[in-house]
């Protein structure tokens, strides 16, 4: 016997409570969306070559469009709701309208690949000088610290020099975890430096290896207005070397 049937096929009635993806409502509201961020973003004209102020400007706009479309959008949704008998499409154009604005983030944050490649690698770079400053410190404090065992230990009679004593021992095998930790540190950074630069990730990678997803209200496509508004991710990292993950 033939099973291959829809829900709705059973349950007509549920017909109306039913989430329809409105592709091309999407794709004319990333437009919108996007030609608003760039004309937003020309008056600034910003300095790329400074790149921690250039990712604070680009996230500052794109909080203050992003914000403004969806609160004019909402509102109107809220509007209609009121004369609309069917409560679920008020939700799902809810839904849709978040829909249309992860889309946006995705197509905004990307373009802004080189910058964020840039910011990793410098801050890289410092976590890599900062290790190699400390090593030798800390190294300093180990010999001067099994100096003092090695006194103390001529002549541990006294209780207060046995304390002392446990002590120094107990940061002398502090010292040589963090010794080994730092020097294995700085060991991967070497080899993470010179790759970093050389990464190049394409927008159609990511779109088939990472997956943004709706979760709760939102993922039933059921997203009420004082729903929050959870979304989860994905990446596929067997795709990708340790630098391109630690980037991505």
């Amino acid at each position: 016997m033939e099973n291959n049937f829809s829900e709705i096929e059973n349950y007509p009635f549920l017909s109306p409570f039913v989430f329809i993806e409105e592709h091309t409502e999407i794709e004319k509201r990333k437009k919108t969306l996007l030609n608003l961020l760039k004309k937003e973003w020309n008056i600034l004209k910003f300095d790329k070559s400074k790149t921690l102020e250039y990712l604070s400007a680009r996230e500052n706009i794109f909080a203050k469009v992003i914000s403004n479309h969806y609160e004019k959008n909402y509102q109107q949704i809220v509007r209609n709701s009121l004369f609309n008998k069917n409560s679920f499409e008020s939700l799902s154009k809810n839904t849709r309208l978040l829909d249309s604005i992860i889309h946006v983030a995705f197509e905004y944050a990307f373009n802004d690949f080189s910058a964020l490649k840039e910011k990793n690698y410098d801050d890289i770079k410092k976590e890599y000088l900062i290790n190699k400053d400390s090593l030798p410190k800390n190294k300093k404090k180990l010999n001067i610290t099994r100096k003092k065992i090695k006194k103390i230990s001529t002549n541990p009679e006294k209780q207060e020099e046995r304390q002392l004593l446990k002590h120094f021992i107990t940061v002398e095998s502090e010292l040589v975890r963090e010794i080994e930790r730092i020097d294995n540190r700085i060991n991967c950074l070497e080899k993470q430096l010179p790759l970093f630069q050389m990464i190049e990730i394409k927008k159609g990678f990511l779109l088939k290896h990472l997956v943004i997803f709706a979760r709760g209200g939102y993922g039933r496509a059921e997203l009420s207005f004082a729903s929050d508004k959870d979304l989860g991710y994905c990446l596929d990292i067997k795709q990708l070397s340790i630098e391109e993950s630690e980037l991505c």
